[in-house]
């Protein structure tokens, strides 16, 4: 069996900056972080927002959505603990590109841009290793949108269930099964699937 928590932080560690850069960078940066506290449906921050700093999340789920001109929602990713949202803005300091809400309870550890800056100035080989993740990170999604936008629509709702299976699911170990406890809409399940 695969560690479900390993497998989902590997699985995420090539799309993160933060995450792809050296530990000691990462350390100090979350040594000067503010915890925030999110209820269940709150919002973390809307598109247009300011962007001021990126988000940790040490606790709990965070869906991250678009919406189009006519009002649908898509869901371009669910978030769980380890993940990092809005780090973007830690280059750029432009608006925020998606809207965040919590799905459940969350603990998060606030980055300001300021202070990843100014570490950043500190060592000129960060900046290397910076643009290096990056570089990665745009491959790999350039990839993965174009692998997605070929698949039949019965695997891409099938990947959908399983990346909500693996942030929901609570193992049954007398029959190995697992089940999500979520309240999952069709619309949200479509919406992950990048169909109507």
């Amino acid at each position: 069996t695969i560690d479900r928590q390993s497998h989902r932080d590997a699985r995420r560690a090539p799309h993160s900056l933060i995450l792809g850069l050296p530990e000691p960078f990462s350390r100090s940066l979350r040594s000067n972080a503010r915890h925030v506290a999110l209820k269940s449906g709150e919002i973390l921050f809307n598109k247009g927002d300011e962007g001021d700093g990126c988000y940790w999340v040490d606790r709990g789920i965070l869906k991250v959505t678009v919406m189009s001109p006519e009002g649908e929602e898509r869901i371009l990713a669910l978030l769980g603990p380890g993940a990092i949202v809005g780090e973007l803005a830690m280059l750029d300091g432009q608006p925020r590109s998606a809207t965040i809400q919590a799905l459940r309870a969350s603990d998060l550890s606030f980055i300001s841009r300021t202070g990843f800056q100014s570490l950043l100035r500190s060592d000129g080989d960060l900046v290397l290793q910076l643009l290096d993740t990056l570089v990665r990170r745009l491959r790999r999604s350039d990839e993965e949108a174009a692998a997605a936008s070929f698949l039949p629509v019965r695997v891409r709702v099938a990947r959908a269930l399983h990346q909500m299976m693996e942030l929901f699911g609570e193992g049954d170990e007398r029959n190995g099964k697992v089940m999500v406890t979520h309240d999952l809409r069709q619309t949200d399940i479509a919406g992950l699937a990048g169909v109507s």
